[in-house]
């Protein structure tokens, strides 16, 4: 993806990687540790992607892994839509604190709009997630911790009608 450039060399935390499939989306060297509340995902990816990741079971609430500064990238790829806003805040805290000076944190969720189409809003409605929030909603959690930031729509990353919304920002 055009929003997270991974170059040889580089730290990702993936926060919430769930089974790790971020690890097939990115090649080259690159240190990666991924961080999820499930200990069952993490057994599959961790036997999946032997070698290549560190996995640690963690809560976004009791951040008991400490990485400070550590890293070049924190993404959290599906996940804010499935914490209330003080998980979401507590998420994006750890994640700036993780990330070296001029690191990035990249999200993508759901997101509702005002133009999509019934099936959109019916399959975001029954998405696992239970805070599915609009971009103003997501905005006003994310600049609160990360003020410098873009923001990216796409309707287009499925193959079914869905919206996702893309924040890249900078420490």
């Amino acid at each position: 993806s055009k929003h997270f450039q991974v170059k040889p060399g580089e730290m990702i935390l993936d926060i919430g990687c769930g089974t790790g499939k971020l690890l097939h989306r990115i090649q080259g060297s690159f240190d990666y540790f991924g961080l999820d509340i499930s200990h069952r995902y993490l057994s599959f990816a961790s036997k999946r992607f032997k070698g290549r990741g560190k996995f640690v079971v963690m809560s976004v609430d009791a951040c008991a892994f400490r990485a400070t500064g550590n890293f070049d990238w924190a993404v959290a790829i599906g996940v804010l839509h499935h914490l209330d806003d003080k998980q979401v805040i507590a998420l994006l805290e750890f994640a700036k604190e993780s990330l070296r000076p001029h690191g990035s944190f990249m999200s993508i969720d759901g997101c509702y709009t005002t133009r999509q189409s019934r099936l959109a809003r019916f399959l975001l409605d029954h998405d696992r997630g239970k805070y599915i929030r609009n971009e103003g909603e997501y905005d006003r959690l994310i600049s609160s911790v990360f003020p410098k930031r873009e923001v990216f729509h796409y309707d287009n990353l499925l193959r079914v009608p869905y919206h996702h919304v893309i924040f890249s920002c900078r420490k």
